[in-house]
């Protein structure tokens, strides 16, 4: 009985501790939860992107009338360059780029499904500026296929968002008898939706250029003059392969943009007879859906030299001439690409692309899906704002240890961490609510800690207790960013997304940074194609602002020559000549703010992203 008695009470004991951990720890969720998510306000003013920089946050400087003021003005060079601004950043700001002369021969499309409304924006800044006549070779994949096939048979900005602002889901899903026909489609075809609607319609839209539904590549070149490369998957090979007149010459081209948008599951995969074999192709986008390079190296070259006749040889050495460093070896300056992503949506550029100047997002419109997203973005946004504080209040735990512990050795002991504990000048009160949670008592802190109850908390401990309180925060952090899974369709698009973004670490390189235009459409994404047209004007605008940007950059580091100035003489021939500049030296450009106007105030509260 009495040793019944005394392992009854040893439980009793494990389960008090326990439930002392699972107070901890509920504590530190229901703490962040608190301030992570607060209900909205019904009124406008909600509805603001802006968030607030105060001082615990980065405290840039001291509170008075003179440093709010310059707080303010930093404020907005920081939001509109993604949190740095420097010399170039200040230079780019007064280029008039309607004076220069760009060099851009070959244009570059991104995948993006509806978010490709962008790209009206951006190519009317190129024809306001008078780049487009001299584009010879357009290229995309997916999406962005389309927009390269109708900008190369002649389509302008204005046509495409006409072309683009329908209700395209009532062209491209095509299938019949609902639900019911996903799983014959799948099995007959690989995919839901058989894609003959979009199949006729690009044609049609293909005919009124050129006469011909089944306009080929070669015909394209022959008589208009220009180059169009189309990327699909050839699946059974196992490649991505570029549809171009030095290719695929006769292939026509809607049968190309069909193959390069046969998204996995949503759309039926095409296949065409080769050699007497049957490949099957899809979504372009499955293997590089950002071909900036296909214009690089030789492999596309329409030159004499460049024939694969000439290149592929000899024989024996073919895998070696296949490999893509010997195709797309040299790089082409030329060559302008664009980059898609929503707010949400996670790229390997889009970082470095949003420090330009004018490349983030205004405030989302106030529609329906602007406001649905603007939701989720301030809920993250206040995710990651409570990650840096809880950050701030790990660093000041860390140090206020180090302070107390006497013996300098790798563990604590009750005593070293009581005196931290109520250390208010080293770790504050507010510190300690949020890595413990409110009125836990110094025992009960160290028991939580103390894992194997030797009496001492050992390094070991003290990093899962840290990881514990980064956790419970972290994963909520990252819940907002993560995409739900909810059934067949999202369960595709979320494997084409990962799939991209990975994919794109391999296709793309450091110096394609400087050709591409990242366009950030906020609160539009991929599949969202039921739109109002606040949601179209805005994704136009942001391709127009995000082109601007992008070229008063160009202009600070390529330096190119100003426009040609036509001079018409007595004798009435024009006499033209092009206009140049010194180059900018951007360590002369002066600014009104800099960094000695906000001191940090102290090491406690460091600046976001120190």
């Amino acid at each position: 009985m009495g040793n019944c008695s005394g392992k009854m009470c040893g439980r009793v004991g494990k389960d008090q501790k326990d439930e002392k951990k699972r107070d901890l720890y509920q504590a530190q969720d229901s703490f962040v939860r608190g301030k992570v998510e607060t209900e909205e306000e019904a009124d406008r003013a909600s509805i603001d992107t802006d968030f607030d920089l105060n001082h615990d946050i980065v405290p840039l400087s001291y509170h008075n009338e003179d440093s709010d003021a310059k707080r303010d003005a930093w404020k907005n060079r920081l939001l509109s360059c993604g949190g740095e601004f420097d010399q170039i950043d200040d230079a780019s700001t007064k280029v008039d780029i309607e004076k220069y002369q760009f060099p851009f021969e070959n244009l570059i499309f991104e995948g993006g499904g509806n978010k490709g409304l962008a790209y009206c924006g951006a190519i009317k800044v190129l024809e306001q500026l008078g780049v487009m006549p001299q584009i010879k070779r357009y290229a995309g994949a997916s999406a962005g296929a389309m927009t390269a096939a109708l900008l190369a048979v002649g389509y302008n900005s204005d046509e495409i968002r006409e072309f683009l602002s329908q209700d395209l889901s009532k062209i491209f899903l095509d299938h019949s008898c609902g639900y019911l026909s996903l799983l014959p489609n799948l099995l007959s075809g690989f995919g839901w939706n058989p894609g003959r609607r979009i199949f006729k319609w690009f044609g049609e839209y293909l005919a009124r250029k050129t006469g011909n539904p089944d306009y080929t590549f070669y015909e394209l070149y022959q008589q208009k003059g220009k180059e169009l490369c189309i990327v699909v998957t050839n699946l059974n090979m196992m490649n991505a392969e570029y549809c171009h007149p030095k290719t695929t010459p006769n292939m026509p081209i809607r049968v190309a943009v069909r193959m390069s948008m046969a998204i996995p599951g949503l759309f039926q995969a095409t296949n065409q007879e080769e050699y007497g074999q049957q490949n099957y192709y899809v979504d372009g986008g499955v293997l590089c859906n950002y071909p900036i390079n296909c214009y690089d190296g030789w492999w596309l070259s329409m030159d004499m030299k460049d024939s694969f006749l000439n290149r592929l040889q000899p024989l024996e050495d073919f895998p070696k001439l296949f490999e893509k460093k010997e195709r797309f070896g040299t790089f082409n300056e030329k060559s302008l690409g664009f980059l898609l992503y929503a707010d949400n949506e996670r790229d390997i550029l889009k970082d470095i692309l949003e420090r330009r100047v004018g490349a983030r997002p205004p405030e989302f419109p106030h529609t329906k899906l602007g406001k649905e997203k603007l939701k989720k973005k301030k809920m993250q946004e206040r995710a990651r704002l409570e990650h840096v504080r809880t950050l701030h209040a790990v660093n000041a735990f860390l140090k206020v240890l180090k302070i107390h512990n006497k013996n300098n050795d790798d563990v604590i002991n009750r005593e070293e961490l009581s005196n931290a504990l109520n250390d208010d000048t080293t770790f504050p009160s507010r510190y300690m609510e949020r890595l413990f949670g409110k009125d836990i008592s110094v025992k009960d802190a160290f028991d939580v800690m103390d894992e194997n109850k030797d009496g001492m908390i050992n390094f070991h401990e003290l990093v899962r207790f840290i990881e514990r309180t980064g956790i419970s925060l972290q994963a909520r952090f990252l819940g907002y960013q993560r995409k739900e899974i909810k059934g067949v369709f999202s369960f595709f698009d979320t494997l084409q997304s990962a799939l991209l973004t990975n994919v794109k670490r391999i296709v793309v390189e450091g110096n394609d940074i400087k050709r591409t235009v990242g366009i950030n459409t906020g609160h539009v994404g991929t599949s969202d194609f039921v739109l109002e047209e606040e949601d179209r004007a805005f994704v136009v605008e942001q391709g127009r602002r995000s082109t601007e940007s992008f070229l008063r950059y160009y202009v600070v580091e390529s330096n190119p020559p100003l426009k040609e100035k036509v001079q018409t003489n007595e004798d009435g021939t024009e006499e033209i000549t092009i206009r140049t500049k010194a180059a900018l030296d951007v360590n002369q450009v002066n600014t009104d703010l800099d960094d000695s106007a906000f001191p940090l105030i102290d090491d406690d509260k460091q600046q976001v992203g120190t």
